[in-house]
């Protein structure tokens, strides 16, 4: 379940990484 989470949060900080630079998305 730790990893899963871990997954989860990784997953959101590449979401939000990708809002703040949108450059990163192209």
């Amino acid at each position: 379940q730790e990893l899963l989470q871990a997954k989860k949060k990784r997953c959101h900080e590449r979401l939000l990484h990708a809002v703040l630079s949108p450059r990163a998305f192209v």
